[in-house]
């Protein structure tokens, strides 16, 4: 009897430990599967934009040195043991940190998979400058690729530290890479989840107060920027989409108030037929500014709900 219960304990932990690789499996995004997108998938925000956006994704493709990106690729495959599809998603999402880089003071790298296209691309020193040079006129430094900050749970900063914490800095970074691109599952696998974090109150003042100049100054590589008339473009055009979003929600505050209920059924600022991460994106800015001290909370409960397709 007591063998006999043996086994089906045996048995029932089995289907336990099957069960629980079954459901990470489940949460893992299809690794033959390409979610490469036209354009990089970038956002639409109206012609002049597009036109801009144009013109900075040739100037990134032109940039590489003759026969660069086929090296890289039989490296990173041949070093990282992964196949074509895998390597190509990889390379998708390096590409738009690249649009980043050029465009930001400051990026830092999220992504394990993607920072290891990266060290590769090192390793062809020439290259890798020449690239450099052609791409932003300078030498693009290596950062290292840094810990995802905790979800759900707020900074713990020191007063004497006026340093953006972990959190905001990727807050920072997820509102404008969802302003440039449209996610996809392999985003959020390599990157990991987005808008789990509320926007610094600098940056939030700042958007609200400084003139447009000064934010180009102090959150844009200007050094970068003013070589490239479509990268002055696409940087006016993120400013003013911005500055706009805090014209739109205090509009809405000043007739609706901050409660949450009310702010999620205006279709003003949550229109029914913006990706679902769009809306949210508004959202976590709403959460930040007016429900600062209970923004994980509340977040938690609006990203449930949120679906993106793999």
């Amino acid at each position: 009897m007591e063998l006999f219960a043996a086994f089906l304990l045996f048995i029932l932990i089995g289907m336990m430990i099957m069960g629980m690789v079954f459901y990470r499996q489940a949460k893992k995004v299809n690794t033959e599967k390409s979610y490469v997108m036209p354009n990089l998938g970038t956002v639409n925000h109206g012609e002049e934009y597009q036109v801009a956006m144009k013109h900075m994704l040739q100037h990134l493709e032109e940039s590489y040195p003759k026969n660069y990106p086929a090296w890289i690729q039989e490296r990173v495959i041949r070093e990282h043991y992964i196949n074509m599809v895998e390597f190509e998603n990889r390379w998708f999402e390096w590409q738009r940190f690249l649009i980043m880089a050029a465009l930001l003071k400051s990026v830092p790298m999220y992504s394990e998979e993607v920072d290891a296209v990266w060290h590769e691309m090192l390793m062809f020193t020439r290259e890798y400058e020449e690239f450099s040079n052609r791409y932003i006129k300078t030498t693009l430094h290596h950062a290292p690729n840094v810990p995802r900050p905790p979800e759900g749970k707020a900074d713990n900063v020191e007063k004497s530290k006026p340093a953006e914490t972990p959190g905001e800095q990727r807050a920072w970074f997820d509102f404008i890479y969802l302003l440039l691109f449209e996610p996809t599952p392999y985003s959020i696998t390599a990157l990991g989840p987005f808008l789990r974090h509320a926007l610094s109150q600098d940056v939030i003042h700042d958007f609200q107060t400084l003139a447009p100049d000064e934010l180009e100054k102090k959150y844009f590589h200007t050094n970068v920027v003013m070589n490239f008339a479509f990268m002055q473009e696409i940087v006016h055009t993120l400013i003013e989409k911005i500055q706009s979003m805090f014209e739109l929600l205090a509009t809405h505050v000043d007739v609706h108030g901050t409660d949450v209920k009310r702010f999620r059924l205006n279709a003003t600022v949550q229109p029914k037929n913006e990706h679902p991460l769009q809306n949210h994106l508004v959202g976590t800015l709403f959460l930040a500014m007016y429900h600062r001290e209970d923004f994980h909370e509340q977040n938690k409960r609006w990203y449930k709900e949120v679906r993106i397709g793999a």
